[in-house]
């Protein structure tokens, strides 16, 4: 195991920085070139969620109880009924979190006009039978349906209490599953997308690398012969790892995406330059 991932991790380097070394690359089986794409999804998908495993672990259960049970009105009792939602407070009625509403109770009639949503300063905002989340910067506002239940809920500092308790006392507490979960539905949710996403970016990258070396590469028949669609595709999957590891450290780290048209360009310089070093020898 431990050699299989030296060799994956030695093909990263070499496809980076060694043009040379591409013949030898290329002599590698397809499995083994797609073993390494996959690798290099998981390892870039990894390397760029840290940031969000560490901000996950810095949440602190305990703390959010207590801070839950300081903004909780002793007084407030929610009842939630099949779709329709009552408090036993008089309307317009506020939870306040420093001196802001956080979020604010209103009779349904009152919120017809969606002007009126904006206005009562809340990023949450809650009808008998609606939820609106406001955005306090652009005054935009999604609203979502309440969920249709067949038992009465009932919310007040009781029932928030004796939930706490249970989780508090729960092994998804005590093995700090609430941060394990949430983590690897994470990676794989992003895995899953960076893997489509090079996918079509593979294609389309390989299919124009493809249609440059039928047209300008007419006289030589090396690279005429030896290179057909599968092979520009196994070449631009390591010719594409230096234009991956540049452009998205500075688009996720630093806020500063590359545009397109050059990563296609600085693509289409280090493939060109991997194939000049393909001779009648060393061609696949």
């Amino acid at each position: 195991m431990f050699s299989t991932l030296f060799q994956l991790f030695k093909t990263i380097f070499i496809s980076s920085f060694s043009a040379s070394s591409y013949p030898q690359l290329l002599q590698k089986n397809k499995i083994s070139v797609w073993k390494y794409f996959h690798f290099f999804n998981f390892l870039s998908t990894l390397i760029f969620t840290i940031p969000i495993f560490w901000q996950l672990n810095q949440f602190n259960p305990q703390n959010f109880i207590n801070q839950t049970n300081q903004i909780f009105p002793d007084e407030l009792q929610i009842t939630l009924k099949s779709q329709h939602l009552e408090i036993n407070q008089n309307l317009p009625y506020s939870i306040q979190y420093e001196h802001q509403n956080i979020i604010v109770f209103e009779n349904e009639n009152k919120l017809q006009n969606p002007k009126h949503i904006p206005q009562y300063k809340s990023p949450i905002v809650i009808s008998q039978s609606t939820l609106y989340l406001v955005d306090l910067h652009t005054k935009n506002y999604q609203s979502i349906p309440l969920p249709k239940l067949k038992e009465i809920l009932t919310i007040n500092q009781n029932y928030l209490n004796q939930t706490f308790e249970q989780f508090l006392n729960s092994s998804f507490y005590h093995l700090r599953l609430y941060i394990i979960i949430p983590s690897l539905v994470i990676f794989f949710f992003f895995y899953l997308i960076t893997t489509i996403g090079r996918y079509i970016l593979l294609i389309f990258y390989s299919t124009i690398l493809y249609l440059f070396i039928k047209i300008f590469y007419k006289k030589n028949p090396i690279i005429q012969q030896n290179f057909d669609l599968s092979t520009t595709t196994r070449l631009s999957i390591y010719s594409l790892t230096p234009i991956i590891i540049a452009s998205d450290i500075p688009g996720i780290y630093l806020h500063t995406p590359i545009p397109g048209y050059l990563k296609l360009s600085a693509f289409m310089v280090w493939s060109l330059l991997c194939l000049s070093y393909f001779d009648s020898d060393q061609s696949d």
